[in-house]
């Protein structure tokens, strides 16, 4: 049986198209293009399952919390959020993921690569989406407008997070202790203290931190960069 293996890292294919689609994935190539909101795609079937986004079709329902979904892949991956489930486990430090995707991002965090350079600047990163926000401040576009208040933002992200300040409800408790969270991000954070797991190594030295910020701000140290 051949096998097909990845130029840019260890996983091999069994046939060579996924090979294909799964390269996409390390050089940011997306030849499949929406044509009713100008999104791209690594594959057409990415392409199929987002124009169900356009037609707002939605037919896989989550029994839990009643959440629905245009793909059943969408509607799998939200359970794992109820039962916990984390079945893509990190080879270097054994740290475990939801999604594939978040898998294969975190192990750059190993090897150091960064495929997407900012053509305005000398820096680098492993994300083409953290490239995109990037390139925003350069260019000073804040896309992302609170509706609680006159509040803009160069990431989602940061939006999703400076909602969560208009309300004080906090519904995600630890087990281990007494503390609560506003999101479930800061919750899962919070557990690593619990667990001991350090994910973020330097590639300096010998030593590991729970958090990237701070990862960023030690190898600071190494470097001689200046904020």
């Amino acid at each position: 049986m051949n096998t097909f293996k990845c130029s840019y890292c260890d996983k091999v294919l069994s046939q060579k198209v996924h090979l294909i689609h799964h390269e996409r994935i390390h050089t940011g190539e997306k030849p499949y293009r929406c044509s009713n909101c100008e999104k791209y795609f690594r594959t057409s079937d990415l392409l199929k399952r987002h124009m169900r986004a356009h037609t707002g079709e939605k037919s896989y329902q989550c029994k839990q919390c009643g959440k629905a979904f245009a793909e059943n892949y969408r509607l799998e991956i939200h359970m794992r959020m109820h039962t916990g489930e984390k079945p893509y486990e990190c080879s270097q430090c054994y740290m475990k993921f939801s999604q594939n995707c978040h898998l294969i991002n975190h192990l750059l965090t190993h090897t150091g690569e960064k495929p997407f350079p900012c053509s305005e600047c000398d820096k680098s990163f492993i994300k083409r989406r953290s490239l995109i926000n990037h390139l925003r401040t350069h260019t000073g576009e804040k896309p992302y407008q609170c509706s609680q208040c006159d509040k803009t933002f160069t990431d989602r992200r940061y939006l999703i997070n400076h909602l969560k300040t208009h309300t004080t409800e906090k519904q995600y408790h630890c087990g281990e202790c007494n503390k609560a969270f506003i999101d479930i991000t800061n919750l899962k954070k919070h557990l690593k203290m619990h667990m001991g797991i350090k994910p973020y190594a330097c590639t300096y030295c010998d030593k590991k931190f729970l958090l990237k910020t701070n990862l960023i701000k030690h190898v600071r140290i190494h470097t001689g960069e200046k904020p």
